[in-house]
């Protein structure tokens, strides 16, 4: 299943290609009804899309902190053999 499929909001996509299909057979357009569903679907888009990268960011920065604790421990065991 897709992902679009997740978000009940999602399915405003396709009343916003409807809604600009209809008005451009028509030869006119109202912006005033299309832009705040265009805008919102965008903006839950733009939400899952920041959410994906925040994960994403997350994970490698927990990791990324795992290899840096090993290579601190590993270089003060190399430390505290050499004083001695």
């Amino acid at each position: 299943m897709p992902l679009f499929g997740w978000f009940h909001q999602m399915r405003n996509r396709d009343s916003v290609l409807n809604a600009l299909n209809g008005h451009f057979d028509h030869g006119r357009t109202e912006i005033k009804k299309i832009l705040p569903k265009i805008s919102f679907t965008i903006s839950l888009q733009m939400r899952s899309k920041l959410l994906l990268l925040s994960q994403h960011y997350t994970f490698s920065l927990k990791l990324g902190m795992k290899q840096t604790s090993r290579a601190i421990s590993w270089q003060d065991m190399r430390f505290r053999r050499s004083r001695y």
